[in-house]
Parts: structure tokens; C-alpha cells; sequence
């Protein structure tokens, strides 16, 4: 990658980099392998950021960008089995992003300002016109915890967490804020500024002083 290359995201197996690459009259979703040792290859055209992989469906949910003034983004998949992209989530004139795909690819939160400010939804995949709100107060940057049990979202640079329930049928606890605040949330218009590490017991997470920490034993 070089100058004009965005938003890297790993492929599951780690072998991979996909990433958006600036265009002379749009961006567009690009794949290499970490190591360099092949060309660029151009999946998507046109595209905004990487998001999300799903594992079970060999799915990469993505973003894409209708309106320069950033009015509206939707979210749309490409599939490694098929070749091709599509539409998931479109409401016109509104926003869709931060997806995030449930460890066992049958749920997908992301945020979308459809209600008049950001809120963390989730619905099901394959999506069947539902969709289950989860903050009741704003909120942005949603992630699963790897049990799919807990879902993690931020709001004015605070950690929130809801309990999840897939089965029956879909239920989730009110939002509770965790011990966790100060950290650079980035709000609507920035990228996820937190990450979690594998055993769920973890934040790598950007604090104000432009420090990457690490965050442990937080629970309590």
C-alpha cells in the first residue's frame, strides 16, 4: 500500500490486508496479501471502508458513500464465495456504518441515525426487515463480545455494555456503563478507536494523550 490507501483490515486467516484506496473520481475496496509478495487486487468499486468479516457466510460487510456531504452511507457486503457485492442496509438520506458481524454470523449491529440521532441497532442476517435498538440514549462503534453474549458500544469517549440474548428469539438488556471512559471515541464521523482481545478480557484502546493502553481486568 502507499499514499492514498485507507481503513486497513485484516482477512480472518491474517494472510491479507483489504483496504480502501483513493481513486482519481471515487474509492474503491482493494485486497493484497500481508507480505506484499503479489499485486493489488480491486474488489469493489465504489467503496468507503472495510468493516466487518463474517466466518460462517465468507462475507466482509463494507460501507459505501451515496452523498459527498456524508449524508448518506449504507452497508453492503461482498461475498468471497460469489465474487460480488450488495446492498444490506439502505435507508436514503440517512447514515449506516460501524457494522459488526456476531461471532456466529447471524447478527449484524452497526449504527444508523434513522431515529434523528446515532443509535447502535441490531439485526438479523439474512436481514428480514427487523431491527433491535440497543443504547436508549445515543450511541456508536458497536462490537460483540466472542461469546456473542454482551454487546459493547461507546458514547462521548464511555465504554457501554448490553447483554444479548440470540436465542429463542432476540433480546437485549439495558445499556450500563462500564468503569471505562476518556478514551478517543471519535463519535459519528471516526473510524472504531477500540479493539478487544480475543479472550474478551481486554481493550487495546486510544486514550486524549495519544497513547494506545491497554486496558485489563475490567470486569468486576
Amino acid at each position: 500500500m502507499g499514499p492514498g490507501n485507507h481503513f486497513p483490515l485484516w482477512t480472518l486467516d491474517g494472510t491479507r490486508i483489504v483496504y480502501i484506496s483513493d481513486g482519481s473520481n471515487s474509492q474503491s475496496l482493494w485486497w493484497r496479501k500481508a507480505d506484499g509478495s503479489d499485486k493489488p487486487e480491486q474488489l469493489v468499486d465504489p467503496a468507503r471502508a472495510p468493516e466487518s468479516w463474517s466466518v460462517s457466510n465468507q462475507l466482509l460487510s463494507f460501507i459505501t458513500l451515496k452523498n459527498n456531504a456524508g449524508a448518506d452511507y449504507d452497508i453492503w457486503t461482498y461475498s468471497l464465495r460469489d465474487k460480488k457485492a450488495q446492498p444490506l442496509i439502505e435507508i436514503p438520506g440517512t447514515v449506516q456504518h460501524s457494522s459488526k458481524f456476531s461471532p456466529d454470523g447471524k447478527w449484524l449491529a452497526y449504527v444508523s441515525n434513522e431515529s434523528g440521532i446515532y443509535e447502535v441497532y441490531v439485526q438479523p442476517f439474512p436481514t428480514t426487515g427487523q431491527n433491535f435498538k440497543i443504547s436508549t440514549n445515543g450511541g456508536y462503534h458497536p462490537m460483540w463480545s466472542p461469546d456473542g453474549t454482551k454487546l459493547y458500544f461507546d458514547n462521548n469517549n464511555q465504554m457501554f455494555v448490553s447483554t444479548v440474548q440470540s436465542a429463542p428469539a432476540f433480546k437485549s438488556g439495558l445499556p450500563v456503563r462500564t468503569p471505562i471512559e476518556g478514551f478517543q471515541g471519535g463519535g459519528a464521523n471516526a473510524r472504531r478507536r477500540y479493539d478487544m482481545t480475543e479472550d474478551g478480557k481486554q481493550f487495546v484502546m486510544l486514550f486524549q494523550k495519544a497513547q494506545i493502553q491497554i486496558v485489563p481486568n475490567w470486569i468486576k
